[in-house]
C-alpha cells in the first residue's frame, strides 16, 4: 500500500479528496460525524482541579501533617489547649489558601469563557460563522487580515497572504504564503511549509481560501500543549525547602522527646511522667504559626501580582516568581513588540532628531 504523502505535498485536488472535502465544502451531517469522530477543535489541557481536590491539596504540606499529628497526640494526652491552638492553626491555613487558590481557579475559567474565536467557513455552497471549536478536518475556511487561524490547513488559494506565525516558530516576521505543492522527497519542517498555515498563527496580511486538515490536539500547537499537560510540576523552592525544613525539625524534636523521655526513666521518675512530658516538649517545640505565616505572605504576593494584571492560579506559584534568578526566552515577539523605532538620528556627528520627535530630511 502506497503510503499517503504530506498534506504540503499534495496539489489542491489531492488534498480535497484526501479528506473528503470539495470547494462547496462539508453537509452539515460530515460536520457532524467528523465532531464524533475528531472531537472538537479544543487544545488539550492540563487536569482541572475540582473544588474538593484543591481543597484536599492544601494538606499536601509536610508541616500541615506534622501539626496534624501533633494534633491527634494532644488530643490523647488531653492537652486540650494545645490541641485547639494546633487545630485553629491548621484550619486557617487550609481555609485560607483554599480560598485564594478558589478564586484563582473561577477567574482562569470565567476568562476561558470570555475569550472566544470564530471561523468563517463553507458549508453545502454557503458561507456561515462558526465558533472555531465546532471546525473539522475536511472544513474549507476564508482567512483575512487580523484573523486567528482555527487549525493547521493547506492553502487552496490566496492574495498576498502573510501570517505570523511567532506562537509556532519564534519568529516575528510575517511569512508570505503560497498555494502551490512543495515538491520534496524529505520532510519539510514547519517553519518551511509555505502552503499551510497551522493553529493559533496570525494572519497579518490579505486573504485565503484554506482547508482544514487537522484540529485539536492533531494540530502542531495541540502537540505542543499535550506534551505541556503531560509534564509533572516539579516542588517549587519553598517547597523543597519547607520539606528539608520540616523534616529535620521532625527529627530534631524527636531526638529531643526521646531524650526527655530517658533521662526522666533514668533519674527514676514514672514513665506515665515522663512520657507526658515529652509529648508536652514535642507540641511545644512545633511552630503553629509559621505554615499560617508562609500562606499569608504568599496571598499578599498573589494580590500584589494581580494588581501587576497577572494572574497566579497556585499560591506557591507566587514565590517561585521571587525565586527565578535566569530567564532563556527569544526576547522578540515574547518580551518586545517586535517592531524597530527610530532613536536618534546622527550625520557627521551632529544629532538630527531624537525618539519620539520627527526626523526632517537634511543633506550635506
Amino acid at each position: 500500500m502506497q503510503k499517503q504523502k504530506p498534506i504540503y505535498q499534495l496539489t489542491l485536488e489531492e488534498a480535497l479528496s484526501a479528506f473528503g472535502s470539495r470547494v462547496s465544502g462539508l453537509s452539515n451531517k460530515e460536520v457532524d460525524e467528523r465532531l464524533i469522530e475528531n472531537g472538537q477543535n479544543v487544545l488539550p489541557e492540563g487536569k482541572k482541579l475540582s473544588g474538593r481536590a484543591i481543597f484536599i491539596s492544601q494538606f499536601k504540606n509536610s508541616l500541615i501533617v506534622i501539626l496534624i499529628v501533633a494534633l491527634f497526640i494532644s488530643i490523647a494526652v488531653k492537652e486540650l489547649s494545645d490541641a485547639i491552638i494546633i487545630g485553629l492553626a491548621v484550619i486557617t491555613n487550609v481555609i485560607f489558601g483554599f480560598i485564594q487558590e478558589f478564586k484563582a481557579q473561577k477567574a482562569f475559567t470565567a476568562l476561558k469563557k470570555i475569550v472566544t474565536y470564530t471561523a468563517f467557513v463553507k458549508r453545502e455552497g454557503r458561507t456561515k460563522t462558526v465558533l472555531a471549536k465546532e471546525v473539522v478536518p475536511g472544513d474549507i475556511t476564508y482567512l483575512k487580515a487580523g484573523d486567528r487561524v482555527p487549525g493547521d490547513a493547506r492553502i487552496l488559494s490566496c492574495r498576498d497572504f502573510f501570517v505570523n506565525e511567532s506562537t509556532l516558530t519564534g519568529e516575528s516576521e510575517s511569512v508570505e504564503k503560497t498555494n502551490r505543492a512543495i515538491a520534496s522527497n524529505d520532510p519539510v519542517p514547519v517553519a518551511d511549509q509555505k502552503n499551510c498555515v497551522f493553529t493559533g498563527t496570525t494572519v497579518t496580511e490579505g486573504t485565503a481560501t484554506v482547508l482544514v486538515y487537522a484540529t485539536g490536539a492533531n494540530t502542531e500547537l495541540g502537540k505542543i500543549a499535550s506534551a505541556i499537560a503531560e509534564e509533572k510540576n516539579d516542588d517549587t523552592p519553598l517547597q523543597k525547602k519547607l520539606l528539608s525544613f520540616s523534616r529535620k525539625l521532625g527529627i530534631l524534636v524527636l531526638s529531643i522527646t526521646l531524650l526527655v523521655l530517658i533521662t526522666g526513666i533514668w533519674a527514676g521518675k514514672p514513665f506515665k511522667e515522663m512520657f507526658l512530658t515529652s509529648v508536652a516538649v514535642a507540641v511545644a517545640a512545633l511552630p503553629e504559626g509559621l505554615v499560617v505565616t508562609v500562606t499569608v505572605i504568599l496571598a499578599v504576593g498573589m494580590q500584589r501580582i494581580l494588581q501587576k494584571k497577572a494572574l497566579v492560579r497556585k499560591l506557591v506559584a507566587a514565590e517561585t516568581l521571587g525565586s527565578t534568578t535566569v530567564m532563556c526566552i527569544d526576547k522578540t515577539g515574547t518580551i518586545t513588540e517586535g517592531e524597530m523605532e527610530l532613536d536618534e538620528l546622527v550625520t557627521f556627528g551632529e544629532k538630527v532628531g531624537e525618539w519620539g520627535s520627527q526626523v526632517k530630511e537634511k543633506s550635506q
